[in-house]
Formats: structure tokens, C-alpha cells, sequence
């Protein structure tokens, strides 16, 4: 996959932690955060840094479902026109499509 630089904005943002967490150099906006060296606990780290410059919930398991900057961006403007996320109130547990299921 060739290198597609993150647009402004939330996706910019997202690219901007990627890159910190993982200590690289570029982060483009189709890179997926696990493929580049990512794991749950550098998930859990730009969540936290995304939690602190948003100023708005975002669930833990974002990231294992929008992997890359322009998937994140997506989701995390719904967010922010929501206002708070929907699993903010407990509902997060409710909804089994962000669990991996377990055969």
C-alpha cells in the first residue's frame, strides 16, 4: 500500500498520536495501527491522548475496530457531534459487535 497523507483535521490528529505512540516517522491515512506495531496497550494510549484533546468519551475498543487514521476520524466526528459516545451510559457492554467473538 503506498503512503496517503492524512487530511486535516481529525484524521491529522489521529496520524499525529499514531506516530508518537509508535515512535515513527509517518503515518498515512490508510495504515492500519496493529500492521505498523501496534497493541492494546498503544490502543489504549492514543485513546487516552485522543480522550484528553477531544474532551469527549471515546470507547476503549475504538481503535480494534477503526484501525487507521481515516477510520478513526470517521467515528470519532460522529463522537463529537454526539457529543458523548454511545456506550457512555453502560451500553457498550450491550452491544456484542464490539467483542471478538470467541468460538
Amino acid at each position: 500500500m503506498t503512503y496517503e497523507r492524512p487530511a486535516k483535521g481529525l484524521e491529522q490528529l489521529s496520524a499525529v498520536i499514531f506516530e508518537s505512540v509508535l515512535q515513527l516517522d509517518r503515518v498515512g491515512r490508510n495504515d492500519n495501527f496493529f500492521a505498523l506495531g501496534g497493541d492494546s496497550i498503544g490502543a489504549m494510549q492514543v485513546v487516552a491522548r485522543l480522550v484528553k484533546v477531544l474532551d469527549i468519551e471515546i470507547p476503549p475498543v475504538i481503535l480494534f475496530h477503526r484501525p487507521t487514521p481515516a477510520l478513526l476520524a470517521s467515528e470519532l466526528s460522529y463522537l463529537q457531534k454526539k457529543g458523548k459516545s454511545q456506550w457512555g451510559s453502560g451500553n457498550l457492554s450491550r452491544d456484542s459487535s464490539y467483542y471478538p467473538q470467541v468460538h
